[in-house]
């Protein structure tokens, strides 16, 4: 597995109205929202207070989770990435993984 960090460049309006939406998200143990879904691909936005775990599971499908703010673990293969804002990291059904938030973190979820 590797992370990769996004770099681009987004309208500061746009930048604005992301903020403005994760603010209206709250911090309450693990929280999930379901955004977008178009056939059979999901987005959703999770969101975790510090320390809160997703315990180990895998995926029905291949996934993408994007760090959207604060600091996380993301474990999976004996190995633990810390992955903050605007990380990525890309993972098949087979990956058993697991998610422990170190600061409060709200990530998209891509299937």
């Amino acid at each position: 597995m590797r992370i990769y960090r996004l770099t681009f460049v987004l309208k500061e309006r746009d930048m604005e109205a992301i903020k403005n939406f994760l603010a209206k998200i709250p911090y309450d143990k693990v929280q999930s929202q379901r955004l977008v879904t178009n056939g059979e691909q999901q987005v959703n936005i999770l969101s975790l207070q510090k320390g809160e775990e997703i315990p180990s599971h895998t995926s029905v499908k291949d996934a993408v989770v994007i760090v959207l703010e604060g600091k996380m673990i993301f474990a999976s293969g004996g190995t633990d990435y810390e992955l903050q804002a605007m990380d990525m990291i890309a993972f098949g059904p087979a990956d058993e993984h697991r998610v422990k938030a170190l600061e409060d973190v709200k990530f998209l979820l891509v299937q």
